[in-house]
């Protein structure tokens, strides 16, 4: 039985994140699970405090690499299926020395949005993003044509786009693949077990996604702070403003755990770590494209998708895969005449994304994406 348990993560985790990336869930299981952060090692930054082990030195990294009991398992939250930058190969290269088993879990799947022309991916481009678009064909050569890094023992992941990226570019087989639901549904099936009834209410819920100040745009993307704060929460005030006074109901703010709001909503309710409960409550959900948006889809509600300056591209892919409404803020035109006392009453159609994103129709619905890996990583 595989005892020793390592996940690794560019970032340091939050409150929830131990439970949410299985730490926690594994160590019920029996397993001594232990979190690694290299965002030091990649960015020069100093560490910050943190209850988890955080390398900044190669030299470090090199000695617990040599202290792991044998048989230890990486859990690859770092690169995962994504594509592996200059800034991170070196860590990988010390792995596959101490041949070291990887495995892949794919717990939160969001759509690739491949298909882009060059003048759209080059659109906002910096040194730092050119870098790492350059080395990652580097690196792709790199893997494709030699063994310096290790191959994924096992893949867990649902059925899609980033899934057959990853194998097509990897030569992996999808066959080896071991199918599993997303972490979203983890917390929905949690939800149900529980008994979770919540009763619908006369209220709207955004789904926040820390547009202007989320802490990792700078680190993990190269990306300055959205600028605009101030215009971001007029627009985003004046679309909430729209739908109390079309629909009666009050929009709820589910603040993004990692940032702290003071007054930027206003007089507006916001509460923090209570997203699902909010959806499962609400009767429309409003959204820009956070892995979040499956809520709506587990609860099958009104999904409503904003577009703005600054957004992720990933809104108008999801509004597409989803059937789900979106409405452009940039354009006044839109805000003046969308309907949304009728956008309340819409019916849903997410079955598409809620088989390839949310929910394998391959694996057992009554489990977690956890207690389908637990077993099946005691048998490496």
């Amino acid at each position: 039985m595989t005892k020793n348990l390592i996940f690794i993560f560019y970032s340091d985790l939050g409150p929830d994140d131990r439970f949410k990336y299985g730490l926690d869930p594994l160590a019920e299981q029996g397993f001594k699970t232990t979190a690694w952060v290299f965002y030091p090692l990649v960015t020069g930054e100093r560490p910050r405090p943190s209850d988890h082990l955080v390398f900044s030195a190669w030299p470090q990294l090199e000695a617990a690499i040599a202290a792991l009991e044998p048989g230890t398992v990486l859990l690859d939250f770092f690169a995962g299926l994504s594509v592996m930058t200059f800034r991170m190969e070196r860590i990988y290269r010390m792995f596959k020395k101490a041949n070291l088993k990887l495995v892949i879990p794919s717990v939160a799947p969001l759509p690739l949005g491949i298909g882009y022309s060059l003048a759209q991916r080059l659109k906002g481009i910096t040194s730092r993003k050119l870098k790492d678009f350059v080395g990652s064909r580097v690196l792709f050569l790199a893997k494709k044509h030699t063994h310096l890094y290790p191959k994924p023992v096992k893949v867990f992941s649902l059925d899609n786009d980033s899934l057959e990226y990853y194998c097509r570019r990897n030569h992996y087989d999808p066959e080896l693949v071991v199918p599993i639901h997303s972490m979203e549904y983890d917390r929905f099936l949690r939800f149900v077990r529980a008994g979770g009834r919540l009763q619908v209410k006369e209220k709207a819920v955004f789904l926040d996604e820390a547009f202007v100040s989320h802490p990792d745009k700078l680190r993990v993307l190269g990306l300055s702070e959205v600028p605009g704060a101030e215009v971001y929460f007029e627009k985003m005030t004046q679309l909430f403003n729209r739908i109390e006074q079309q629909t009666g109901l009050n929009v709820i703010i589910a603040a993004h755990p990692r940032v702290q709001y003071q007054n930027e909503w206003g007089d507006r309710e916001v509460v923090y770590h209570q997203s699902l409960e909010q959806v499962a409550q609400a009767k429309i959900v409003v959204a820009h494209s956070s892995t979040s948006v499956s809520l709506a889809v587990l609860f099958d509600r009104p999904l409503l998708l904003v577009d703005l300056k600054g957004a992720n591209r990933l809104v108008g892919i999801m509004s597409r895969l989803l059937k789900a409404s979106r409405i452009d803020l940039e354009n006044p035109r839109e805000l003046e005449y969308f309907n949304f006392k009728d956008f309340a009453n819409r019916s849903n159609s997410y079955q598409f994304y809620r088989d390839h994103y949310l929910k394998s129709p391959k694996a057992d619905p009554k489990k977690t994406c956890w207690e389908i890996i637990g077993p099946a990583l005691k048998e490496l």
